[in-house]
């Protein structure tokens, strides 16, 4: 297998576990919103992303550009595109990180509703349409 495909196989994990994680924040959000939780839980959580998302996050940047950079991507409009829409994803884990970091520090939870599943998975799914359609 070429080094360009095991590039692409790390790169998919990475943004997998990545968006995963963004998603399962996004649920303990929204459960810390509607009930007290114990700031124990919330570092837990916050530990967790730092931990595992927050790499993972750093892997699928840093692989991205490894493979537009070897494809010669960068004036392409796709590509263009799902940065954008990438840029979108990680400020929507930031906006997350510190929502966590203020309930682990015993703040109450008010998080706002438009970072929660249906954006996150109409994110995605533009993604994934212009990474295998590419139509610009």
């Amino acid at each position: 297998m070429s080094p360009y495909l095991w590039i692409k196989v790390l790169h998919v994990t990475a943004a997998f576990v990545f968006f995963a994680g963004v998603f399962a924040v996004s649920l303990f959000l929204s459960v810390a919103r509607s009930s007290a939780l114990p700031p124990q839980i919330a570092h837990r959580v916050r530990r967790w992303d730092r931990r595992v998302i927050q790499p993972a996050m750093l892997i699928t940047w840093g692989l991205g550009i490894l493979m537009a950079s070897l494809g010669a991507w960068f004036t392409q409009g796709w590509l263009l595109i799902k940065i954008g829409l990438v840029v979108l994803l990680s400020a929507i884990h930031g906006f997350q990180a510190g929502r966590l970091r203020k309930l682990s520090e015993g703040a109450t939870a008010s998080t706002s509703r438009w970072v929660g599943g249906p954006t996150l998975f109409v994110v995605l799914a533009l993604i994934i349409f212009l990474v295998i359609i590419k139509p610009l």
